[in-house]
């Protein structure tokens, strides 16, 4: 689902002369904010309340009392436990606050009424049912400012922008837990599985570096990379998986036999992962709320002397090596097919993606050769992404936006799936992803 607010900031924009304008204009708008995420909601409403030069409060104001309840109402049913708490605070808190000026705004004096049934919305039951976990998956930009997972807050991270790390086969991700209906007794804690293989090729010979793992063993040493406590109905994970240290001296070398040392041309590094949230309730047992298939593939080269990131061969996004547990896979054979859990999705460039998962529905992508494609698009990730909108209306919604890699650049439909060699892929997921 997009994001709703560029339209209701340009309908709140719209002159308005005639009644069934009017009319139209409500519809529309109450629409608008009905389509507002957990997250969305919380953003506009602080662009509401902020009095910052922008047309947006004014123009908001311009509505009449009574839709500017509605309107607000709306937006309060769409806010997080948490954020509706901490809305009130700073709307009810003492003093003149920037906050409170900007409700005035809003609702003047002469509206006190419509003011102060707006902030008794804000006011929410606490809720009985056991909490919703949504989880995005994040690979581009800085690490959310509220995740205090204590790695983070401690500074012993080597980067705090997410993506491929430079001069370094570091990759770094953050998985955001996005809490519906927190309770005050409800506690979280992730989970990860994962499956590693490492390699490095030799007078043209792939070798293992290290033994490989034959299937998904667990990650969980420790708890430092986490933040379980639901600030701003919010929970992260992350992690920075990779063939560690600077690439002009890369201390994988030294894993590999003095014998090959010289002759080494490449290395690679690919994971498996599977990270879980889990939720209790009134300290019983944890229970799986959501969970997400990640994968990351780091792939570097010699050249001329110096050691590079192969262009267009690294990633770290959603699905899945799909026959990385074989023990015969090598990285020119391995296929990478994304198979998630996800409700949307949208990628903008090889080291950029977001995906949702909601529930356990599980779409495998991969690629089909047919069909024409809008402009910027690659035909078969547009034809896959189409059909697949037709078979799934859920996960159509999230292919036709699909491009590079990890994100999947077309659905299959009919879990009709067409496996290509890893390097094969990336560059057709790079094709995919338009200018």
């Amino acid at each position: 689902m997009g994001d709703p607010t560029p339209e209701i900031e340009m309908e709140l924009g719209r002159p308005i002369v005639t009644q069934q304008q009017a009319i139209d204009h409500r519809k529309k708008l109450l629409e608008s904010f009905a389509k507002l995420s957990q997250e969305q909601a919380a953003t506009l409403l602080n662009r509401l309340l902020k009095l910052d030069g922008s047309a947006l409060p004014s123009n908001f104001r311009r509505l009449h009392r009574a839709n500017r309840l509605a309107l607000l109402n709306r937006l309060t049913m769409q806010l997080g436990t948490q954020a509706s708490e901490r809305f009130h605070s700073l709307l009810t808190a003492p003093g003149d606050t920037p906050p409170k000026k900007g409700l005035r705004h809003l609702f003047p004096d002469y509206t006190k009424t419509e003011r102060d049934k707006f902030l008794q919305g804000l006011v929410k039951k606490t809720p009985t049912g056991i909490p919703i976990v949504r989880l995005e998956f994040r690979n581009d930009g800085p690490f959310s400012p509220d995740n205090q997972a204590q790695l983070i807050v401690d500074g012993d991270v080597d980067s705090l922008q997410l993506g491929l790390l430079p001069d370094s086969g570091i990759n770094q991700m953050e998985i955001r837990g996005v809490v519906i209906g927190h309770r005050p007794d409800a506690e979280y804690r992730f989970n990860r599985d994962r499956q590693t293989k490492e390699w490095y090729r030799a007078n043209g010979t792939w070798q293992h570096l290290h033994p490989p793992d034959s299937k998904p063993t667990n990650d969980n040493t420790h708890g430092k990379d986490e933040d379980d406590h639901p600030d701003n109905d919010h929970i992260y994970s992350f992690d920075a998986p990779g063939l560690v240290g600077p690439l002009g001296n890369p201390p994988f070398l030294a894993s590999v036999p003095p014998t090959d040392r010289s002759s080494v041309t490449e290395a690679v590094f690919i994971m498996n992962a599977t990270e879980t949230a889990e939720v209790r309730v009134s300290r019983g047992p944890f229970t799986k709320a959501a969970d997400l298939e990640w994968f990351t593939v780091t792939w570097l080269e010699k050249v001329n002397g110096q050691w590079r990131r192969k262009p267009e061969m690294n990633t770290i996004s959603v699905g899945s090596i799909n026959n990385l547990d074989d023990p015969k896979a090598l990285p020119d054979t391995i296929t990478a097919l994304t198979q998630s859990s996800f409700s949307s999705r949208s990628v903008s460039s090889p080291s950029r993606a977001t995906s949702i998962a909601t529930d356990t529905r599980r779409v495998d992508l991969a690629f089909e050769t047919s069909g024409s494609a809008p402009s910027g698009r690659h035909p078969s990730a547009y034809s896959a992404a189409s059909r697949a909108i037709s078979a799934d209306p859920r996960a159509g919604s999230c292919a036709a936006r699909a491009g590079p890699m990890g994100a999947g650049s077309g659905l299959a439909a009919a879990g009709r799936l067409i496996p290509r060699p890893l390097p094969q892929l990336l560059h057709l997921l790079q094709l995919a992803s338009g200018p």
